[in-house]
This record gives structure tokens, sequence and C-alpha cells, in this order.
């Protein structure tokens, strides 16, 4: 489905309008999508959504401040504190940590009992050296502190799946990710009367504001003036409509399969 944004100032007043424009996706052809909304006739409530945003202005328009995410990777492998070789003059052992098999030199044949230097040098340059780690770590990142191998690495770009391949080989939580969105723009919001509409040609909303009646301590640096604040919480109803019937029709189309129809079964 493909949606019209119409924008307008009159007489002091801010007005959008949100549209249906045409059916079709470059997967689902016009027809499928029509069949597809008259199945399950998708309805939304202006009461289940949230009319907040981030607006920042960008050569002088009210736009969406969708932040910057920062993503905090942080290792913790705990070593192992005893490492022992059978047989004990075999000068090495093997240790693993998660699914990795990590040699441990041991200089002690008599005893057969390696240092903690031994244990930390030998799975230091494993993880060091590592082309799963490597891929979000710089081996200069990776270091040993409290008996424990460790590194922190702050990323712009979802880790996800970086992180799920580290921890498929050196164990579940070796790195667990935390993060944080920053935002140049201020939040600004608003709270309609509910509304219901379906999600389908009918689709036509209005958004209308008059920035007189827009209280000047609501101002900022950011957004200084009553239009540019009445134009910004345009941009937020925008906003959240389309990504509210973006979400609605990605759900309907998880649900589209080949149930309807005639078939014949002989018995």
């Amino acid at each position: 489905m493909k949606l019209d944004y119409s924008k307008d100032i009159k007489n002091n007043k801010v007005i959008v309008v949100v549209s249906f424009k045409e059916y079709g996706t470059a997967l689902l052809s016009a027809t499928d999508e029509e069949n597809l909304i008259l199945n399950w006739n998708p309805m939304i409530e202006y009461k289940d959504l949230n009319f907040k945003r981030y607006i920042k202005v960008v050569d002088n328009e009210p736009v969406e401040d969708k932040g910057v995410t920062n993503y905090t990777n942080t290792l913790s492998i705990t070593l192992p504190t005893s490492v022992v070789a059978s047989p004990v003059n075999s000068g090495s052992k093997n240790v693993i940590i998660g699914t990795k098999t990590i040699s441990v030199s041991i200089a002690d044949i008599t005893n057969g009992i390696a240092t903690q230097n031994e244990i930390e040098t030998a799975i230091l340059n494993a993880v060091k050296t590592d082309t799963t780690v490597l891929a979000l770590y710089s081996a200069s990142d990776i270091s040993i502190s409290s008996g424990k191998v460790v590194a922190s690495k702050s990323i712009i770009t979802d880790p996800t799946a970086l992180v799920s391949a580290i921890n498929t080989v050196l164990g579940a939580n070796s790195v667990v990710t935390s993060n944080t969105t920053t935002y140049t723009g201020v939040q600004v919001g608003f709270t309609p009367i509910n509304l219901p509409f379906v999600v389908d040609k009918t689709l036509s909303l209005k958004f209308e504001i008059d920035v007189t009646t827009i209280a000047t301590n609501l101002l900022s640096p950011t957004l200084p003036s009553v239009e540019i604040y009445g134009q910004s919480l345009g941009e937020v109803f925008r906003v959240v409509i389309k990504d509210a019937v973006k979400s609605k029709l990605e759900d309907l189309r998880s649900k589209n399969n080949k149930y309807e129809g005639t078939t014949e079964e002989i018995l």
C-alpha cells in the first residue's frame, strides 16, 4: 500500500492529511493486497498509538529525529583457576571454553600444573586470534582483568548477529549487549480524541492545530516558534500513522497463505 501526505497552512492552522493512494508492493500485487485487506478488515485506534516523537529541524523543516543508538558489547570469560596435564608429563592440557578447544602449554612436566600466567596466555591468545571474535573486536580491545578475559566495544550498528556468533563459540552470555539512544531533537506529542480507522482504500485521516493556541513555554532553541512547533506536531501525526499502518500491513502479510480456494480429494 502507498500513502499520500498532504501538508498545508491556512489561517494560522497547520493541517496534515494522511490518505490512501494505491494498493500493491514490490512483492504483492494490488489485487492480492486488496483481497488480503478485505479478508481481515484491519483496524487501528488512536488510543492504541503513542503520538510522541523526537523532532529536529533540518533546512527549517521539522523532521523525525530517530536518534543514534550506541551498542556497548561487553566480553567477559572466566578463566579456569586450575589446569593439570594428564598425564602430568605431557607438557600441555586442552581446556574447553564454550565449544572452543584451547591447548594450554605447561612447563612443569613433573607435576603437570599450569601456572596462572600459562592459563591466561593460552586463552587470551586463542580469544585474540579467533576470527569470530575479531569480527566485532580488535585484538587490542581484549585483555585480562580479575581472572577474566574482558573487552568492551561500542558501535552504532546492530551487533546481534556478531554477538550470537561469538556466544556460540565461547559460550552463552560471553558477550552481553546494552544500548542507549541519544537525540539531538526534542520530544513533542499530543493525545488525540480516540478514533478507530480501517486500513483500506477509505483511509483518510486529518490533523489540524491552530498555532496561536500553542503555549510559548513549550518552545525551545530546537523548536523556537509556535509555527515550527505546530508543524512538528503535524510531523508527529504523519509519522505515527505511517508507522502504525506499516506495522499493521506487515502483520497482515504474515497471515497470507493458500487457505482460500476449493480442493478435491479422491478417497
